[in-house]
């Protein structure tokens, strides 16, 4: 129950500019999400890439605003 809690914290918490780590290891930025939406936008290097919410399993912090 506590990781669940944490793990919703966290969901919470990301914006556009969050650097996460997804759950299959792709390393990127948040670059779009809506709120009541389970699909996100990141960019990781080159690519764009859509993913859920649940996929992600961790935040490494905050870059600048996304280009």
């Amino acid at each position: 129950r506590k990781q669940r809690k944490e793990q919703a914290a966290m969901l919470a918490a990301i914006k556009p500019g969050s650097k996460i780590v997804t759950a299959s290891g792709i390393i990127g930025t948040i670059i779009k999400l809506k709120d009541g939406e389970d699909e996100i936008v990141i960019r990781s290097e080159d690519a764009k890439i859509k993913v859920t919410r649940t996929s992600i399993v961790k935040v490494l912090g905050v870059e600048e605003e996304p280009k």
